[in-house]
């Protein structure tokens, strides 16, 4: 189950799909992200759509701990920005479901040093 909600997740993600991607998280998720920092994932993703143009992502690989309903996927983002610039890095989503198997905190770990720039623009 956790694996089909990862790949949902990175498929709504690359369409801008707010609505279904919502659907896979809890009411009271957070997200922990390096450049955001911790908001409600309701808030984050709002805020991700509007600062973004395309996402292009490419799955590298996932890990799964069914025992603490944990996972992560490793994938390279190509991020386009609302603002005109692009910029690409290798990430790491790490995932903690809930009993439904709703996303109840997404952790994303990534180095924002070539980032932040372009962002801040």
């Amino acid at each position: 189950m956790m694996k089909q909600q990862m790949q949902a997740y990175l498929d709504y993600l690359a369409k801008a799909d707010y609505e279904k991607l919502m659907s896979l998280f809890s009411s009271d998720a957070k997200v922990i992200s390096p450049l955001y920092g911790v908001q409600k994932a309701s808030d984050f993703y709002q805020k991700l759509f509007e600062d973004t143009n395309e996402s292009i992502l490419v799955l590298q690989d996932s890990f799964i701990n069914q025992e603490k309903k944990t996972a992560s996927i490793n994938f390279v983002y190509t991020w386009k920005m609302a603002n005109g610039e692009e910029t690409y890095f290798d990430c790491v989503d790490v995932f903690q479901f809930n009993d439904d198997y709703k996303i109840k905190q997404l952790k994303i770990i990534y180095d924002t040093a070539a980032t932040r720039p372009l962002f801040n623009k």
